[in-house]
């Protein structure tokens, strides 16, 4: 239903050195239809799993409320609870991962980074009748395994959720 390419860094550019494409077959749109999942589905995905993504993907800076602004904009819009320490909250949480959902599944997907993310186009490279998942400003691997984590997450929820409704 997909294909990872290109996972190769290169030492040739100093920006977008880590990129990588998802060939998205005519199979996987036709598994997102049949899986009934919904944005409102990947968002609680998203929701459910953002800290330990995040975490295990190296993103668990933590900051003062009393140092940084970000902090305090979080701490009193947004009543976050403190997570370590008497004063210490996370600087990445679940916003910093997003993933807009169309009619192919994923059709961003941003991680934490300078616009950094995968884009759906039809791009070179595409299998006949499909999409690629094109890369935009990855420039780490901490970076390439969250997108990877994000991505195959749904693959597996879009698995899932096909399977059962098929019994």
């Amino acid at each position: 239903m997909y294909h990872i390419q290109y996972l190769c860094p290169r030492t040739d550019i100093a920006m977008g050195r880590c990129g990588f494409a998802i060939a998205l077959f005519p199979a996987w749109k036709n598994a997102v239809a049949a899986s009934g999942l919904t944005q409102d589905d990947i968002d609680q995905l998203i929701k459910n799993c953002h800290r330990a993504w995040l975490d295990g993907c190296g993103y668990n800076g933590m900051i003062d409320p009393d140092e940084d602004p970000r902090a305090r904009w979080e701490h009193e819009k947004l009543g976050k609870e403190q997570t370590f320490g008497p004063n210490a909250y996370h600087l990445y949480w679940e916003h910093d991962i997003r993933v807009a959902w169309g009619e192919w599944g994923p059709e961003h997907i941003i991680v934490p980074g300078n616009a950094c993310g995968l884009d759906l186009d039809n791009g070179l490279g595409r299998p006949k009748g499909g999409k690629m998942l094109q890369p935009h400003n990855i420039d780490s691997y901490g970076q390439v395994i969250l997108l990877l984590t994000v991505f195959t997450s749904i693959a597996d929820h879009l698995v899932d959720f096909g399977y059962d409704k098929k019994g």
